[in-house]
């Protein structure tokens, strides 16, 4: 997994920051007090206002009828890949075209 500061973004360990510091004796960390962090993601999933799904990278949890939701599920998500692109790096069109 790893770790990344909430201040800087550096993925940099305590012990590689001091191997840098002392290899590079002007390094100046720019987060004095480091708070390293799990990098992780998270997508949710909300309808009127009620969130009915949440994946993180190490988490899942949705509400008890989740097949009621199952287009709209799949309309998020495709609104997600148009945003990058499907697998074979092609964008998708979320809007009708005239």
């Amino acid at each position: 997994m790893t770790y990344r500061c909430t201040g800087c973004g550096s993925t940099w360990s305590d012990e590689k920051l001091a191997e840098e510091k002392r290899n590079n004796p002007k390094l100046i960390s720019c987060c004095p007090e480091r708070k390293m962090q799990p990098e992780t993601w998270g997508v949710s999933v909300s309808v009127f206002g009620e969130n009915i799904l949440t994946i993180e990278s190490a988490h899942l949890s949705g509400v008890s009828n989740i097949d009621s939701y199952t287009e709209t599920i799949r309309n998020c998500a495709h609104h997600l890949l148009s945003f990058i692109g499907d697998s074979h790096g092609e964008r998708r069109d979320t809007e009708k075209q005239p």
